[in-house]
């Protein structure tokens, strides 16, 4: 069943992950500027733990952009909790070596 966008000037949050409307609830996980249904949360891409309420400091994640029946979206990819993103940070050898 296609999904209608709501009427202009109506603003409705969406999920990060699956575009559908998170609802007034609160049965959803922030990240940063963007949220996620509870079944959508995103995981750890090097150690695989899944995104928590109340956890989502210290997260980060990349973003595609990719073309929707909007114009373009954001698609929030390769998200790192933030021990991983300490380890990684660390990891990778700098510019100036």
């Amino acid at each position: 069943m296609p999904r209608v966008p709501p009427p202009l000037g109506e603003m409705v949050a969406m999920c990060g992950f699956c575009s559908a409307p998170l609802g007034t609830d609160g049965n959803w996980v922030p990240l940063g500027d963007l949220a996620f249904h509870v079944a959508c949360v995103p995981s750890c891409h090097v150690c695989g733990r899944a995104l928590e309420p109340g956890l989502e400091v210290g997260w980060s994640h990349q973003e595609l952009v990719v073309h929707s029946q909007n114009g373009y979206d954001r698609l929030p990819c390769h998200h790192l909790c933030a021990e991983c993103r300490e380890t990684t940070l660390h990891a990778e050898p700098s510019a100036q070596d």
